[in-house]
């Protein structure tokens, strides 16, 4: 959609209200803030397994938790490919609906909830949920840190992308995958209750304020 002005110039929308350059503006805004992110996420992790293994007895034996206990057990790749899987059909269904304003809202979102993330992992380190691996593939490091539990980044990431999406398969996505961190013991169940209340609680909050 295009608005023509008076003298003649136009500005392309996405959205009719939001003008493409405002976005591209924010992405280069983003690009940093992303780094950032990323640079806090790593300290995080390096941190809590630090502290968890040096004033913790046994850093690696799992909490008493109902949900490990009483779901059935899944690979702990699976969450991962579904994540996967959720960010290709998330890319496939923005580019045809060209939902941006959408895209974003949340990208600000996830962008503010990660930015506190590694804040909330340092406060209160619990013992790991997955084994102690000392043959740390680069997977591994990545996307399989043990003592950085509270609150589940990869919840927050099913969030995001399930909220782009909307309807059924976007709460499936949403609120019901996050479930398979808690079957693969990669989480506690709390860890995955505490995202959702933190995601939508900001959500609101953002909303509230009429950031964007």
């Amino acid at each position: 959609m295009e608005l023509v002005y008076e003298n003649g110039s136009s500005s392309r929308y996405f959205d009719g209200k939001i003008p493409e350059s405002t976005y591209i503006g924010m992405y280069f805004i983003y690009i940093p803030w992303i780094l950032l992110v990323c640079y806090l996420q790593k300290l995080a992790v390096n941190y809590t397994k630090h502290k968890a293994e040096n004033c913790l007895d046994e850093p690696y034996k799992p909490l008493p938790d109902f949900l490990h206990n009483n779901l059935p057990l899944l690979n702990i790749r699976i969450p991962d490919k579904l994540l996967l899987i959720s960010a290709i059909y998330t890319i496939i269904d923005l580019l045809w609906y060209q939902n941006y304003l959408i895209f974003n809202k949340q990208l600000l979102l996830l962008l503010i909830v990660f930015s506190i993330r590694p804040f909330f992992c340092c406060l209160t380190i619990l013992p790991a949920c997955l084994p102690e691996n000392n043959n740390e593939n680069y997977y591994d490091k990545i996307f399989l840190s043990t003592h950085d539990l509270m609150f589940s980044g990869h919840t927050c990431s099913f969030l995001f992308m399930g909220k782009i999406i909307n309807g059924n398969i976007g709460y499936i996505i949403g609120y019901i995958l996050p479930i398979t961190l808690i079957m693969a013991k990669i989480h506690y169940s709390i860890d995955i209750l505490v995202s959702i209340f933190v995601y939508n609680y900001i959500e609101l909050s953002i909303e509230h304020l009429n950031i964007i």
